[in-house]
């Protein structure tokens, strides 16, 4: 019961942490130049459509895998 966390978890998680935060600042930089470019509706339309496709992919991900359950 006396195990620590090592190196190997500490520096996954600091990578992923400074991972998503570039991710994070490449996503409000595009949709910062969207909203200026195109004004408030029309980022908010492109921010809309990036969420339908981030969900349309995730539904296409589950359906397949609940097909795969299904054969079991």
């Amino acid at each position: 019961m006396d195990e620590k966390l090592g190196w190997k978890f500490w520096g996954t998680l600091a990578a992923m942490i400074v991972g998503g935060a570039i991710v994070l600042l490449i996503v409000l930089l595009i949709l910062g130049h969207v909203f200026y470019a195109w004004g408030f509706f029309g980022g908010l339309l492109v921010f809309a459509a990036i969420l339908l496709g981030v969900a349309w992919i995730y539904d296409r991900r589950q359906v397949a895998e609940y097909e795969k359950l299904e054969q079991l």
